[in-house]
């Protein structure tokens, strides 16, 4: 009788199974056993239908966060973890995903980067951008930089595309 069937035949029903030894040969579990059952759907891994399991996988994905955190401050891990989650939701909408990202940057200290003005630059701004672009069009690159500043001064930071000019909140402002 080999150690780990002498720990099998002692074990009791709470004990965990033990591992095969080197010799042992690999045990055959009944289907459903393994990381592909219940137990990893209940982890949230895998999402059902339904915002339950919405709710689950974004608890899950918070849960892997902490966990790859909590492995040495695995920081490539977590944001590995965050972005497969900010993919997946992106895919298809899932209940508390905000709330979850939310958390996540949180742990990171990166929460500033949701906090985002949403309302967008008012109508003196917009002016101020379309009077940039003329200048900017007119070759009058001082007015340009002046205008530049003017909105900087307001709170906006002026970004030049191949599509045109926009206007974001500054990180300092």
């Amino acid at each position: 009788m080999t150690a780990a069937a002498a720990t099998a035949d002692t074990a009791g029903p709470g004990d965990p199974p033990e591992t095969a030894g080197p010799g042992d040969p690999p045990e055959t579990g009944a289907p459903g056993d393994g990381p592909d059952s219940d137990e990893a759907a209940d982890s949230g891994d895998v999402a059902d239908s339904g915002d339950a399991a919405d709710s689950g996988e974004a608890a899950g994905a918070v849960s892997r966060f902490r966990d790859a955190l909590a492995d040495d401050f695995n920081t490539p891990r977590a944001m590995s973890e965050l972005f497969d989650f900010v993919r997946a939701a992106n895919h298809e909408p899932l209940v508390g995903a905000g709330d979850a990202v939310l958390e996540m940057l949180e742990l990171v200290g990166l929460e500033s980067i949701a906090e985002a003005d949403r309302s967008g630059p008012d109508e003196a701004a917009l002016g101020l951008l379309a009077e940039r672009e003329q200048a900017r069009a007119d070759r009058d690159f001082e007015r340009a930089d002046a205008i530049r500043d003017e909105l900087a001064g307001l709170g906006w930071q002026v970004r030049d595309s191949a599509d045109g000019a926009t206007l974001v909140p500054r990180a300092d402002g």
